[in-house]
């Protein structure tokens, strides 16, 4: 299963990482890495607005996470939704937002 996740919405509704945490993404990305190393069914793809300057984040990801920070003038939403229209199967997929 392929899971496409709104970083910052997800950070938000998670009882221990904080919007306001400087490392706020690298919190996550590491939370993500433990719970997508159960299984290797499980891939993640995390798109947050702003942060490190836009782009593929190579540094953060690994074989079964990517981390994407969508760059200026663009949001994770709207990438998300480019993303769900180009996808072949769709019900492989699973969208994790709060929008």
């Amino acid at each position: 299963m392929h899971y496409l996740i709104d970083g910052h919405n997800l950070i938000a509704k998670l009882p221990d990482i904080n919007l306001s945490d400087p490392d706020d993404e690298i919190q996550l990305v590491l939370k993500l890495r433990q719970w997508t190393a159960v299984s290797l069914k499980r891939v993640v793809t995390v798109y947050f607005d702003g942060g490190i300057p836009g782009g593929h984040n190579v540094n953060l990801s690994n074989s079964q996470v990517k981390v994407i920070f969508v760059s200026q003038g663009k949001t994770a939403d709207s990438l998300i939704i480019a993303r769900i229209n180009s996808v072949k199967n769709p019900p492989e997929y699973i969208l994790v937002t709060s929008d």
